[in-house]
C-alpha cells in the first residue's frame, strides 16, 4: 500500500488544529494530497423541539453555522499551508458519520479526532471506529492531546489472529516499513482464534521489519489494560489494530478493546476493519 491521498476531518474542537498539523506532516512525509472535510449536521429549518422558530432565531442560527464552517476552513488553510502536494477543501451538510464514511472510501487514509468529554465540539464517541467499520479504509485517530512527529517511529501492532488484525497490518505497512522497530503484542492464545503471534512476527520479518514479539498469558487483567500499559512502557507512538472483529454490538476485537482504546488511548491509533 502506498499513501497518496489523505482525508482529515475538520471541526471546531479545541484539538482540531493539532489534528490538521499531524495530517499535514503525514502529507509531506508521503508526498500525498491532503483533503479537509467539514460536515454540518442538517438543521431542521424553522423548527426546534417541534416548535416553529422565529425568522430572527433561524437567521441567527444560520449565521452561527456559517461562521463555524468558515472558522474551520480558515484553520485548515492555515495549518495545511505547508503541504507541498496540494490540498482540497470540502464542506458538506448531512449526517456526519455517513458523509465522512463516503468521503473516506476514495482516499488511502482517513484522519479523525478523539472524543473529549471536556469539549462539546469534539468528535462523537466512537467516530473513528464507525468510519473504519463502514468506509472500508484505514482510519488514523489522533488523540485529543495531539501527536508527536513523526508518527510511527516505534509502532505497536495489537495482534489477535483475526482477519481485521491482518488487514490493519497491511494498511499500516507504510508506517511499519519505515519504523526503527515494531512491537507485536498478543494476549492469550490467539492461535485458537486465527493466525499465531509468531506467524505474524515472521511475516513482518520477511518484509525486512525489525519486530519484537510480546506474548502475554492474559490471565490477570483485561487485554485492553495490558495493551495500554505496554504501549506506554515501550514508548509506542502508533498503535495498529483491527476494529470490531465480529458484530459491532459484541465489540469483539482483541478481547473487546475497541471502545476502551478509542476512549482512553493517548497515542495515534490506526484502525482497520
Amino acid at each position: 500500500m502506498t499513501v497518496k491521498t489523505l482525508l482529515v476531518h475538520v471541526d471546531n474542537a479545541k484539538a482540531c488544529e493539532g489534528r490538521i498539523a499531524a495530517a499535514a506532516a503525514l502529507a509531506n512525509r508521503f508526498d500525498a494530497e491532503l483533503s479537509g472535510i467539514y460536515v454540518t449536521e442538517s438543521f431542521p429549518y424553522g423548527y426546534a423541539d417541534g416548535m416553529m422558530l422565529s425568522p430572527t432565531v433561524v437567521q441567527r442560527v444560520e449565521e452561527e453555522i456559517a461562521a463555524s464552517a468558515k472558522a474551520a476552513e480558515d484553520a485548515f488553510c492555515d495549518a495545511a499551508a505547508s503541504v507541498t502536494s496540494g490540498t482540497r477543501w470540502t464542506a458538506l451538510t448531512g449526517p456526519r458519520m455517513e458523509r465522512l464514511s463516503v468521503a473516506a472510501r476514495c482516499v488511502d487514509l482517513a484522519i479523525v479526532g478523539q472524543h473529549n468529554a471536556d469539549d462539546a465540539r469534539s468528535p462523537s464517541v466512537g467516530l473513528a471506529g464507525d468510519i473504519a467499520l463502514t468506509a472500508g479504509r484505514p482510519v488514523l485517530m489522533i488523540p485529543s492531546i495531539g501527536a508527536g512527529s513523526p508518527i510511527g517511529e516505534r509502532p505497536m501492532v495489537a495482534w489477535n489472529g483475526s482477519r481485521e488484525a491482518a488487514r490493519a497490518v497491511t494498511d499500516a505497512m507504510p508506517f511499519l516499513l519505515a519504523a526503527s522497530r515494531v512491537d507485536l503484542f498478543a494476549v492469550g492464545d490467539v492461535a485458537a482464534q486465527g493466525a499465531s503471534a509468531s506467524d505474524a512476527a515472521a511475516h513482518l520479518a520477511r518484509h525486512g521489519i525489525d519486530v519484537e514479539m510480546h506474548a502475554l498469558p492474559g490471565d490477570k487483567y483485561e487485554p485492553e489494560d495490558y495493551l495500554l500499559s505496554y504501549a506506554v512502557d515501550l514508548g509506542t507512538d502508533l498503535l495498529v489494530m483491527g476494529a470490531y472483529g465480529h458484530s459491532r454490538t459484541r465489540e469483539f476485537v482483541f478481547g473487546g478493546v475497541t471502545r476502551t482504546v478509542l476512549s482512553e488511548v493517548l497515542i495515534p491509533t490506526l484502525l482497520s476493519h
